[in-house]
């Protein structure tokens, strides 16, 4: 599967950085919910193992929230090969946003 792999660096603390992206992992479904038709994310500690099914292509993934720096690995189908400078630009600036 293609997909990419990025590390966001932050100025917050490790508590303060999971605190917003559980925020924003609940709230994605209010957000986007018009194209996400399934959301789904469980955290273990400070990984996060999510699915967002868009258009009906699957796209999954793993973020990891550490001090000063969140990593995250995103896989996708062939199909979604198309968009895939549109999904790595969307996903990057959402998390930016959210650890500004």
């Amino acid at each position: 599967m293609p997909g990419f792999s990025k590390q966001i660096p932050h100025a917050c603390t490790q508590e303060e950085a999971l605190s917003r992206l559980q925020d924003f992992v609940a709230g994605v479904k209010r957000k986007y919910g018009e194209l996400a038709s399934e959301v789904q994310g469980e955290w273990v500690e400070n990984m996060l193992d999510f699915s967002v099914t868009a258009m009906g292509l699957r796209i999954q993934g793993k973020l990891v929230v550490q001090t000063f720096l969140a990593d995250i690995d995103v896989k996708y189908p062939f199909a979604a090969a198309l968009f895939a400078g549109r999904i790595e630009e969307t996903i990057t600036r959402e998390l930016q946003q959210v650890l500004a």
